[in-house]
């Protein structure tokens, strides 16, 4: 019988793996990135309303239900978010994070221990971790709250209990595998695949395929199968629940992005192609629904590992809220990766391995093949950035255990030395070009608010409902004694808390509600003039271009400093909940 404890794998260098992990990505936790986007800050809103109140923002919905608040949005990410705000009440950036950290941080050594369970080497486990912890879709999606890192830590520790734990204890791998179940959309139909892979590896780790056919009634009575087996089951009947659910949630108003294929689509590519052909007895049968089909579905499945979005610079058409000029792995990796493919079988034909690896890739594929549209692997490939982070870590340890001791720590090191570049974008200039995005000047404004609490304040923002969001989240404002205050807001669209109004639209009444508030007004709202004198008009301008982003009306906060035209930050001070007011307002406000 195989023996799954971690012998070769010490205690110490899991926890090692972890709080280096940790450590590495709590580092400027609260500049980079300098602002959560609307994705992130609609479930860290609604956590803080759950700690508070016990439901959403507008009262109707529990976790207990099932059921995303928005069909865009998913089932238990915000519920899942939670823990970080019973512990860390008073830091709301920290506590927004806190278990993306967790996950993000756990995800190197969760995928060290699967490659360990297929190699049972050390050096696989440490060189995995190595790999996974460098690698720039872990790191980055580690230190954000979109619904993605959930759903891939989740199931990773689902599957790492399945393939570890014995024989009735596997049933506790259902707990993370039904709550990252639900999690992000996209990763719900790999559910039941990803357990069948586990399944079968430890059915013919422990029965080859003959004894396995010969020896059935001994398999079931074999405690560990049934046990993995009762896991598989489960997972297929919540993906089928589901599924039965699916037409009376608001998600299932996305059904028709995750179709195979548009019939439509289909029978208007064969008609255009026949047309465009000579005529020929084999026209239908080399251009008909099968072959195009077959042909769409192939360019998507392809495109999971298209090479520039992989190692040169993401999918800049789609995919905005990462270093945009670096992919998602290293250049370096596309070396790593050709040696993996290379040595991965090593001396031994481990075919079970090489089966397990290619089909874990393989079930990643699936969110983009089965959904329509262009395709999107930023957060839909998860699983195969991972699947390929497990094949080069096994196929490098087959590699380097070809060398003595002082080779292996210098190529380990030359790997760490080429994977810098990716720190420094990340660190030095991602910061600053992440504030393209209006998110960063929302959290500007959440914490002018703050600093002019005893203030009526006025804001006509891009999108209300989202300041509203980020309002709550920034300066924590949900408390007993509003709760019907932000319930009726939230469920009527009229946003308005404490002494704070937010307006979709320029009132028409402005000239007359401005006179004793200061208005903030987003420059796609303009004109809405509050006050028509220039001069006591200050402005929040893009860290980017300079370009207007708000323009602020009888502010009273900053007009009392000295303000440059333009701003310009040449240090990270985007933690700007600790400068001072005379530091906030003459970094990120100026005045013609």
């Amino acid at each position: 019988m195989e023996q799954n404890k971690i012998k070769a794998s010490p205690i110490y260098l899991i926890v090692g793996f972890f709080l280096l992990n940790l450590f590495l990505k709590l580092i400027n936790i609260h500049s980079t990135p300098p602002a959560a986007t609307y994705d992130e800050i609609i479930y860290v809103a609604e956590a803080q309303s759950i700690v508070k109140y016990g439901t959403d923002l507008t009262g109707t919905w529990h976790p207990w239900d099932l059921k995303p608040t928005d069909s865009y949005y998913t089932e238990l990410t915000s519920t899942v978010l939670t823990p970080g705000f019973i512990l860390f009440r008073h830091n709301p950036i920290l506590a927004s994070k806190f278990v993306p950290l967790l996950l993000g941080s756990l995800l190197p050594v969760l995928l060290g221990l699967i490659a360990y369970r297929l190699r049972k080497k050390q050096t696989v486990f440490v060189l995995t971790a190595i790999i996974a912890t460098l690698n720039p879709w872990i790191f980055q999606f580690s230190r954000m709250g979109y619904d993605s890192i959930f759903s891939v830590g989740l199931y990773s520790i689902g599957i790492v209990l399945l393939l570890y734990l014995k024989n009735w204890h596997k049933l506790w791998s259902i707990f993370p595998l039904f709550l990252g179940f639900y999690q992000y959309q996209g990763h719900k139909p790999l559910l039941a695949p990803l357990v069948f892979i586990c399944f079968l590896y430890i059915l013919l780790a422990k029965y080859d395929f003959k004894n396995a056919i010969k020896n059935v009634k001994k398999i079931l009575s074999d405690r560990e199968i049934l046990a993995s087996l009762f896991v598989l089951i489960f997972s297929i009947l919540l993906t089928v629940i589901y599924l039965v659910r699916l037409p009376n949630l608001s998600s299932g108003e996305r059904i028709s992005e995750f179709l195979v294929i548009d019939q439509e689509e289909l029978a208007s590519i064969v008609n255009q192609e026949r047309r465009l052909s000579f005529n020929s007895p084999l026209t239908p049968l080399f251009v008909n629904k099968l072959t195009v089909l077959s042909r769409i579905l192939a360019d998507r499945f392809l495109n999971s590992f298209n090479p520039q979005r992989l190692f040169i610079d993401g999918n800049k058409a789609v995919d905005t809220f990462t270093v945009m000029d670096y992919g998602y792995f290293h250049l370096i990796d596309i070396v790593v990766l050709a040696v993996a493919l290379f040595f991965f079988l090593e001396k031994k034909r481990d075919y079970k391995a090489l089966a397990f690896v290619c089909a874990y890739i393989a079930i990643g594929t699936i969110p983009n093949v089965i959904r329509t549209g262009s395709p999107w692997i930023i957060f839909r490939g998860a699983f195969v950035f991972l699947g390929l982070i497990i094949l080069m870590g096994l196929g490098l340890s087959s590699f380097i255990n070809n060398f003595k001791l002082s080779n292996k720590l210098l190529i380990i090191f030359t790997y760490i030395l080429l994977t810098t570049p990716f720190f420094y974008t990340y660190f030095v200039r991602y910061p600053i070009t992440h504030t393209t995005h209006t998110s960063f000047y929302e959290r500007i404004v959440a914490n002018y608010v703050k600093r002019n609490s005893d203030k009526k304040i006025i804001i006509i923002p891009d999108r209300a409902d989202a300041t509203f969001s980020y309002l709550i989240s920034y300066n924590q404002l949900l408390n007993n004694q509003n709760k019907n205050q932000v319930i009726e807001a939230a469920s009527a669209n009229i946003y308005e808390i404490n002494n704070v109004k937010i307006a979709s639209s320029c009132p028409k009444n402005i000239a007359d509600i401005a006179t004793e508030a200061t208005t903030l007004v987003y420059i796609f709202k303009e004109p809405c003039e509050a006050n028509s004198k220039e001069s006591e008009k200050t402005q929040i301008k893009s860290l980017i271009d300079g370009g207007l982003i708000f323009n602020v009306y009888n502010d009273q906060l900053c007009s009392q400093y000295e303000l440059g035209t333009y701003p310009t930050i040449k240090d990270n001070i985007l933690n700007l909940e600790n400068l001072s007011d005379q530091e906030f307002c003459q970094s990120f406000f100026s005045k013609d």
